[in-house]
């Protein structure tokens, strides 16, 4: 239960800072996912440099819960259009959970985890 609610909150963050880069940004949608990543990982790797990393995880958790917040609100509100889901979002969006999914197993390595999933 607490994987499902992880992957879940994993998912909602991505999906803010998505959402962020695309329509505060006004980035193109096919890239948003590729500089959601890497901005995450790079502000990551900033953080574990100052010896910051559990602070860094945090703090861009919560600014992306916001952002998703921020964004549902706003398509509540109708000021955001829903974007259609291509083929790119479709197979992100699968890569997200996949990914997700197997970094929050607790308590088996990584390529443990690979192998079972692929098996």
């Amino acid at each position: 239960m607490i994987t499902i609610l992880g992957l879940l909150l994993f998912f909602a963050i991505t999906m803010g800072y998505d959402a962020f880069f695309r329509n505060g940004l006004k980035m193109n949608r096919r890239l948003t996912w590729v500089f959601t990543f890497s901005f995450i990982t790079l502000v990551l790797h900033l953080g574990s440099l100052v010896g910051e990393m559990l602070e860094t995880v945090y703090v861009l958790s919560a600014i992306g819960c916001l952002l998703s917040l921020y964004y549902l609100w706003s398509v509540w509100k109708k000021k955001v259009k829903v974007r259609r889901l291509d083929y790119i979002s479709i197979g992100m969006i699968f890569y997200l959970l996949l990914f997700g999914m197997l970094t929050l197993m607790p308590g088996k390595t990584l390529s443990k985890q690979i192998r079972n999933f692929l098996n």
